[in-house]
């Protein structure tokens, strides 16, 4: 993470099929780990020549695949950030996207994932995830501006993102959920994360097994080798162009868009589903507003108090007494595991919170509406789980595994099914209060999630 530092930091599990703690971007939980590369497997190009490459590719697929999401809008790649997996290596970028109007979003693309688009939210509100976290980094830290940030995300697990700058004391910081972290910090973050996952829940035995320096180069050498191999399978138009006669073609003078991707375009969103009382006024909150709000912070509750929201369940209508009163229900005060200064100036106190508590917390809740409110609770559940809980028009909620403190729940306010080529894909779509950037969609499927948890609301009129 520091460009400074010869030693590559440590961050990848040498066990497949677990997550890859702080290393790969949604949907890349289940691929091989990268200490598998052997020297052999080393390919012709390097991993420095192919950036460029990797990049152009990036950005050239996320306008198809925008235009694929909204049909009836010219999008275009405005820009691109790369996204750094934990050994500082670039696994694919986040691209933003603009129309003739403006911002448009932003598609995640990483090629270490056989679906390739992590995550995004294609729509005229949203910037891209790097603008929004680079601002709110600004916010949070007084010391650090937005032109200190590095051009680069970090992935830090399965959905979300740090970003990190250097600040005007010539400290290198990371900002993550809200929080700023020295270097150190935050690297002991997530060796706690890693390990606190894996005994919490209990996957596997846990080793101290970790990608060293000297496999720093099968690393890189692994992530070249996914590029190569996913190009050679779905673009291999593109693939001719760039490895022309078997050698790498440095990419000086790339035909257009329409020469070479339109031609051969593979994806699509074929359905799109969202909630019916979902509203964008409603069912999304920020951890900023809610922190700015009500001094108390609690992402599980950010989540349930926007569902109330939605709900037409609003204490006194306000997001102040709605989200204080769930507080006291869900024993929040009595889990406060930090009090902090966020956003400047605003001292927060930060509790952890329960998925499998929330259906009694909203059952007595509920209760102050006349309404009756029944809840239910599924640990891992699969993606039909959500398309079920949408269609039959239950509000829903997702938790899952963040870090040692706890982990992370967002309103679930939609879901979406497409296909790759010959791969269906499935994305649930979220309100995350981590992002103002909303609705998003992440990538969702069988193995890529293995510490999650659900609820399905059920509200009705006693």
């Amino acid at each position: 993470m520091n460009k400074n530092r010869k030693k590559c930091n440590k961050k990848v599990l040498a066990t497949g099929g677990v997550l890859l703690a702080a290393a790969v971007v949604a949907g890349s939980l289940a691929t091989t780990s990268f200490n598998k590369v052997s020297k052999a497997s080393v390919p012709e190009v390097s991993y420095e020549e192919v950036l460029p490459a990797m990049e152009w590719v990036a950005e050239e697929f996320a306008e198809d695949f925008a235009e694929a999401v909204e049909t009836n809008v010219d999008l275009s790649a405005s820009g691109s950030v790369p996204i750094y997996n934990a050994n500082d290596c670039v696994v694919g970028y986040s691209v933003s996207l603009s129309d003739a109007n403006g911002e448009y979003g932003y598609v995640n693309i990483d090629y270490t994932n056989e679906a390739l688009v992590t995550d995004f939210s294609v729509t005229d509100t949203s910037d891209s995830i790097y603008d929004a976290l680079t601002e709110n980094f600004a916010a949070a830290d007084e010391d650090v501006e937005v032109e200190d940030c590095e051009d680069k995300l970090v992935s830090v697990n399965g959905m979300d993102y740090a970003v990190s700058a250097v600040d005007g004391n010539n400290q290198e910081k990371f900002y993550y959920n809200g929080t700023t972290y020295e270097s150190e910090d935050f690297e002991e973050m997530l060796d706690h994360y890693e390990e606190n996952y894996l005994e919490y829940y209990d996957n596997i035995e846990y080793e101290d097994n970790f990608v060293d320096e000297s496999e720093f180069e099968a690393n890189k050498a692994g992530i070249v080798s996914k590029f190569k191999n996913w190009v050679s399978k779905n673009y291999p138009g593109v693939y001719n162009k760039l490895w022309a006669e078997g050698q790498f073609v440095a990419p000086t003078a790339y035909p257009t868009h329409d020469e070479v991707f339109k031609n051969e375009t593979i994806c699509s969103l074929d359905t799109e589903v969202y909630l019916p009382q979902y509203s964008k006024e409603k069912s999304l909150l920020s951890q900023e507003m809610v922190m700015k709000t009500t001094n108390r912070y609690a992402c599980e509750l950010v989540g349930i108090t926007a569902i109330c929201q939605q709900e037409n369940m609003s204490l006194n209508g306000n997001l102040k007494d709605t989200f204080n009163k769930l507080w006291d229900l869900a024993g929040c005060e009595g889990r406060i595991y930090e009090t902090g200064t966020f956003y400047g100036n605003y001292v927060v106190d930060c509790s952890s919170t329960y998925t499998r508590q929330m259906p009694s917390v909203l059952e007595k809740y509920g209760k102050l509406f006349n309404k009756k409110v029944t809840g239910t609770y599924k640990s891992s559940p699969k993606f039909e789980f959500f398309k079920k809980s949408i269609d039959n028009g239950c509000s829903t909620s997702f938790g899952y595994c963040v870090k040692n403190e706890g982990g992370h729940g967002v309103n679930v306010v939609g879901y979406a099914e497409g296909t790759f080529g010959e791969l269906d894909i499935d994305y649930i779509i979220t309100g995350d209060s981590w992002f103002d950037d909303a609705p998003r969609y992440v990538l969702y499927g069988k193995g890529l999630f293995q510490s999650v948890e659900a609820n399905s609301f059920k509200v009705e009129d006693m």
